[in-house]
């Protein structure tokens, strides 16, 4: 038999493969470096300046209430409301805020970024898919799938064990229940957290993103018999389960980065006068379990965004090292300079 021929490694004769390229490589002199560095000071130093100027004329207010009442976790107040307390905390507006006006709500020391945490959802139920199996939900949503005691165990379930909620996962079972409303300084109402809705001048509708509205959180497409439908979770009278089109369930279910975050809770859309302003609140979200903090914040927004230093703090940052590091060179360069001139004389 005739031998095999070897297939050579070596690159073919191209101009590419062979590395033949024209090519081009600067050499950086000490006046390209300069040059190079004033023109980032140049730059950087003024979006720094205009950034900062912007950011403090962002006005914001907060304030935390988690420490004004204590949850009643007494047998005659669990049914029909659950653990519950009210509570008033004022802020002082300074100055006329135009709208919009956005209202958060920001916890402290509540880790939705935990593995296990964000896992325990099932996104094809909050799209509306009604083919999900109870199997499949367990999978998705472990531990809170099933209405009844024995929530995790799929073998000998009962008929109303064997129901699954919508939505299932441990993000929704809890998300921030709490109801914010805001008072003007003649205890006028301004923002109805309960109704949210225009005629109290403010509004949750465009407070999730878009996208989610639209794609990622639908009803059912058709009814589904082993679903249970909102209304309360198993043991936990007054706890009820948030609607999948809900934009607070959306907005909640958009899981934060980091264990300090704010969410976005409603819309302003009056101007709020300088003056004391009091949230009235109904306290149902406890975060002593996990030593959280709850606040309310108010603020406006520029072109940039709302109330945020590091920005600005970078930019002015980088100007200011480009600036020490331009001199720097400067004066290497003459120092090079005079040496040079003193050995070659």
């Amino acid at each position: 038999m005739p031998e095999e021929v070897k297939k050579s490694k070596k690159p073919r004769d191209l101009a590419f493969t062979q590395q033949k390229l024209p090519a081009w490589q600067p050499i950086l002199s000490p006046p390209w470096v300069i040059m190079c560095f004033v023109v980032i000071t140049i730059v950087f130093i003024p979006i720094g300046v205009a950034i900062l100027v912007t950011t403090q004329n962002v006005q914001e207010y907060r304030e935390r209430y988690d420490q004004d009442c204590t949850l009643d976790y007494t047998p005659s107040n669990l049914p029909g409301r659950g653990p519950y307390c009210e509570s008033v905390t004022s802020i002082t507006v300074t100055k006329r805020m135009e709208p919009p006006i956005y209202m958060y709500y920001s916890l402290e020391n509540f880790y939705q970024n935990h593995r296990r945490y964000t896992q325990s959802r099932s996104d094809s139920q909050l799209a509306g898919d009604n083919t999900i199996t109870p199997t499949s939900a367990n999978s998705d949503c472990y531990p809170i799938v099933f209405y009844g005691p024995d929530q995790a165990n799929l073998t000998g379930l009962s008929t109303n064990a064997n129901m699954t909620y919508s939505p299932c996962g441990l993000i929704a079972w809890s998300m921030f229940n709490d109801t914010i409303s805001l008072y003007g300084p003649n205890n006028s109402l301004v923002c109805d957290g309960l109704r949210h809705s225009e005629v109290s001048n403010c509004t949750k509708k465009g407070i999730a993103w878009s996208s989610d509205v639209d794609i990622k959180f639908r009803p059912p497409k058709s009814p589904v018999f082993n679903r249970i439908t909102p209304t309360e979770y198993y043991g936990e009278p007054g706890h009820l389960l948030p609607s999948v089109t809900d934009e607070d369930f959306i907005v909640w279910m958009r899981t934060a980065a980091l264990p300090t975050f704010r969410k976005l809770y409603r819309i302003i859309n009056v101007p709020l006068e300088a003056g004391t302003y009091s949230f009235k609140i109904q306290q149902r979200f406890n975060v002593s379990t996990f030593e959280g903090k709850k606040y309310v914040v108010i603020t406006n927004n520029s072109w940039i965004g709302g109330r945020n230093m590091f920005l600005a703090i970078a930019y002015l940052v980088v100007g200011g090292l480009s600036f020490i590091l331009a001199c720097i060179f400067a004066i290497g360069a003459i120092i090079q300079k005079i040496r040079h001139k003193q050995t070659s004389a």
